[in-house]
């Protein structure tokens, strides 16, 4: 008799994780790559869009260095 109700007891457990956990697990896994999927393709076209509208800008020409110091004078005549 024991047996028997051992032998149910797995038979209901294997139903309930094959028909109830093991969908939920698999159908959470999905979702979570789709989720990530769906960010990392917003990050890029961030990431372009932002390219798009801050191209990268060309260095302004540096102006020279002054060498030594300049004195202002005044012509005399």
């Amino acid at each position: 008799m024991s047996y028997i109700l051992l032998a149910l007891f797995i038979l209901i457990m294997y139903n309930f994780v094959t028909r109830f956990v093991l969908p939920i697990y698999m159908t959470s896994k999905r979702v979570k790559e789709q989720f990530r999927n769906i960010r990392e393709h917003q990050e890029a076209y961030q990431k372009q869009y932002q390219q798009q509208q801050h191209p990268p800008q060309q260095e302004a020409p540096k102006e020279k260095e002054k060498v030594g110091e300049y004195i202002e004078f005044e012509e005399v005549k």
